[in-house]
């Protein structure tokens, strides 16, 4: 199957695109605008009012200057800050659902879990369970920030962004400026002081979010999420762990034989592909005269590491095909039915 990139990537550096296009066209109009107030400033009386052509408000007129020069591109910039930081946080986080996609090997570890009995019993499938603990962890890391997300990615995928990515450091430095423009008004505290000293800055100090750093952020946040997106689609190349059904030998071949459907756990993971399985050697067992899975299957259905098999045969061959199964131990049988 062919190597696919992530839609999550696509995703963002398209968020990432619109944020700088306000960013760029939003200051292009803040510069348009200052010529005509600089012009009334010369006329205007002291408490002299104006009003922009929406009209939903009047502004003095020196404070419209001073929104247009100063005040409006700095509050621009802390927002698009804001936004863009969420948005490689959502980046992170939707990764995580899209591997999950491709690959389960990473997220089978030793942890418990909790789950409602009621959950378990009405879930249609396993597939619903598993989606839904992957969903379960995404949510926590939205919550949790970008700290618990760098400690995620090591445990589950042993990839260190600082590894990776040699300026991680003004991610995260990025990341905790965010976080003190939402809820400090950007004012520094101790811990961000402590944790970033090259800022140079003093408590209560404003982190002031300039024209060279929302262009640095935005280079900065493109460039990291482009080094783990290539890392994580070569190591998660295929676009999807779902292989296309596949077909033996019996879908081509005439027959009036009955038909069998049965579904197989696979218990050692070499098995889970369609080529490994399809050639599974068995024993001779009764009116079976062995062979590869291959001879009898019409067509397999493979989901991770469990298998449909729709077989085209008599009961007698049938019957002693499913002896044959049963003495492989890589194999375990849920159920089998003629159809």
């Amino acid at each position: 199957m062919p190597s696919a990139g992530f839609i999550a990537y696509s995703s963002f550096i398209k968020q990432a695109k619109r944020l700088a296009q306000l960013y760029d066209f939003t200051i292009h109009l803040y510069n348009q605008e200052t010529p005509r107030l600089e012009r009334i400033l010369k006329t205007a009386l002291p408490h002299q009012t104006i009003q922009t052509s929406l009209g939903t408000i009047s502004h003095g007129v020196q404070g419209l200057y001073q929104m247009a020069t100063v005040g409006g591109p700095n509050r621009l910039r802390s927002l698009i800050l804001v936004s863009l930081v969420t948005q490689l946080e959502v980046f992170l986080t939707e990764l995580i659902s899209e591997i999950a996609l491709r690959d389960l090997t990473p997220f089978i570890g030793p942890e418990s879990i909790e789950l409602p009995q009621a959950r378990i019993f009405m879930a249609p499938s396993i597939d619903t369970l598993r989606d839904d603990l992957i969903s379960r962890e995404a949510r926590r890391l939205t919550s949790g920030g970008l700290s618990d997300i760098v400690k995620y990615y090591r445990k589950r995928f042993n990839i260190e962004f600082a590894a990776i990515f040699k300026d991680f450091s003004k991610i995260e430095e990025m990341h905790d400026r965010r976080h003190l423009h939402v809820h400090a008004n950007g004012e520094a505290d101790g811990q961000y002081i402590h944790k970033h000293p090259a800022s140079v800055v003093s408590l209560g100090d404003v982190l002031t979010v300039d024209h060279t750093y929302i262009l640095d952020a935005f280079r900065l946040s493109r460039e990291f999420a482009s080094a783990l997106a290539t890392i994580l689609t070569n190591r998660f190349p295929n676009r999807s762990r779902f292989e296309p059904p596949a077909f033996g030998k019996a879908s081509s071949r005439p027959s009036n034989d009955p038909f069998f459907i049965l579904q197989l756990e696979l218990l050692n993971s070499n098995l889970a592909n369609n080529a490994s399985l399809m050639s599974l050697v068995l024993p001779k067992n009764g009116d079976y005269s062995g062979g590869t899975l291959d001879d009898i299957t019409v067509k397999l259905i493979l989901r991770d590491h469990s298998a449909i098999i729709i077989l085209q045969t008599t009961q007698a061959i049938f019957s002693g095909f499913m002896g044959a199964l049963k003495l492989n131990r890589e194999i375990s049988i849920r159920w089998a039915t003629i159809i």
